[in-house]
Parts: structure tokens; C-alpha cells; sequence
């Protein structure tokens, strides 16, 4: 029974990793048949996955690229045409569509080179925030305070970690003037991250819609402002990649908060 018991355990511990893009490397299906079955499974399952996510970010990878050819030559023959108005209007056109490709590029480019590669790494996460805000505020008008302890440390990918949160403060800095970024441990299983500011805010039957992929709640506002429409979508996938959840909801603040939630 004790054998068995461990099996399956194994057997869910395994599942685990994958579902929080760990790489496994010592499971082995063992046990009872059934037991050893799933595993086998579960195996099969698991390289299958990753095959639909390689061949689904590579072709999109070319897709993108391929569009870049054209757009280029859009872009060379504005630049001669004589009006003036009408070449700033299709040059802003022809912007927003690169600014969607490379979004696109950038999507795919961090799903093939780190979805199952980059290790992870206990890091204090005070530094790894505050490089972050500073970043941010360099290139903006936003106040951010960073209300962290020193101390407190957290297990995740840094680059592509990094990407996720970058792309949060950011689209919080486009719409507020001051964001507030606190964290705190539950139980030693999971690290809260709060991300809150007092910008326009997103309303409450937009919270799932945001994720879509180039979704706009404003068209023109987004445009003006120069958001891909991807930040929240790419910030989501890498979350739920390191086994977390990312929630929003209405801020104290005024604006938006988002909350993550990392099992590390």
C-alpha cells in the first residue's frame, strides 16, 4: 500500500512541475498497471503539449516576421508622398501595425526560448521590484513607492518574470500618476504581489476581456498611448507558467489592482 501511495504521489508531484513549466527529469511510471498506465499517459500527455506550444509559437514567430517585409515597404513609399496630411494619418496606421507584429514577435520569441528552459532562482524580490519601478519611472511622469521587506525572497524565472511585471507597472504608468507595489508571504506557500494605482481604472465586466489578446476598451485612448494590446495577455501566460494566478480588481487607490499569486 505504501508502495502505491508513493506512486502516486510521484505521479502528482510530476504534474504539478509541468503545470508550473518546471522541467521534470526523474519520473518514472511505477506501481500498480493502472498506476504505471497513467503514467505512461501522463508522459505521452506531457510531450505532446510541448510539441503544440513549439509548432504553435514557431509559426507565429514566422507569420510575424513575414509581415515586417511588406510593412517596410509601406513605411518607404509614405515617405514620399507629397500630402502631408494624409501621409501622417497612414504613417501612424503603419506604426500601430508594427507595434502589434512586434508584440507578436516578442509573445513568441519568449514562449520558445523560455517557456520550458530558463531555471529558476530564489531571488530577493525588493531589488528585483524597485529595478523595475526605476526603469519605469526614468521614462515616465508616475510616482512609484515600493513597500517590500528586504528579507523576502521568491522562486521564479527572473528574465521572464521580469517581462510579466514590466508589462503591469507599465500599463499601470500609461493611465496613473502614482502606483503603489506591495508583497507579502502566506504560510511560506504563496507570495502576494499587489500592483495598485489611481489611473481611469478598467470596469468590472472588462476584468476577463483585457486578457484577449489586442483587446482595446478604448481604441483611440490605447493608440495615443502606444499599448500593443498584448501586455496583460503575455503577462498572464508567464504568470500562470510559474503555477500563479493574476486577478484584477478595483484599487483603494482609485484606479486598477492586480494582484499575483505565486506558489513559490
Amino acid at each position: 500500500m505504501k508502495n502505491q501511495i508513493r506512486s502516486i504521489s510521484s505521479l502528482a508531484e510530476a504534474a504539478e512541475k509541468f503545470g508550473k513549466g518546471l522541467e521534470i527529469t526523474k519520473f518514472k511510471p511505477v506501481g500498480a498497471t493502472e498506476i504505471r498506465q497513467a503514467g505512461i499517459a501522463f508522459i505521452e500527455m506531457k510531450e505532446r503539449i510541448k510539441r503544440l506550444v513549439e509548432t504553435r509559437t514557431q509559426m507565429l514567430a514566422g507569420v510575424s516576421h513575414d509581415l515586417r517585409t511588406p510593412l517596410t515597404r509601406m513605411k518607404l513609399i509614405l515617405s514620399m508622398l507629397p500630402d502631408k496630411e494624409k501621409k501622417e494619418a497612414l504613417e501612424q496606421e503603419v506604426e500601430e501595425m508594427h507595434k502589434m507584429i512586434d508584440g507578436y514577435l516578442n509573445f513568441t520569441q519568449l514562449e520558445v526560448t523560455q517557456s520550458f528552459s530558463e531555471p529558476t532562482q530564489e531571488i530577493f524580490l525588493r531589488k528585483f521590484i524597485d529595478d523595475i519601478a526605476l526603469k519605469t519611472a526614468n521614462f515616465s511622469n508616475v510616482k512609484i513607492n515600493v513597500n517590500i521587506t528586504e528579507n523576502l525572497t521568491i522562486k521564479i524565472r527572473p528574465e521572464y518574470f521580469t517581462r510579466a511585471i514590466q508589462n503591469l507597472v507599465d500599463n499601470a504608468a500609461r493611465y496613473a500618476k502614482y502606483i503603489l507595489i506591495r508583497a507579502q508571504k502566506e504560510e511560506n506557500r504563496f507570495t502576494h504581489i499587489f500592483i495598485d494605482d489611481d489611473g481611469v481604472g478598467i470596469p468590472e465586466e472588462k476584468f476577463d476581456e483585457v486578457f484577449q489578446p489586442f483587446f482595446r476598451i478604448d481604441e483611440s485612448r490605447n493608440s495615443e498611448t502606444g499599448g500593443s494590446g498584448l501586455g496583460l495577455t503575455i503577462a498572464r501566460d508567464i504568470i500562470h507558467k510559474h503555477g500563479g494566478e493574476i486577478k484584477l480588481s478595483k484599487s483603494h487607490l482609485g484606479g486598477l489592482r492586480v494582484t499575483l499569486t505565486i506558489p513559490f
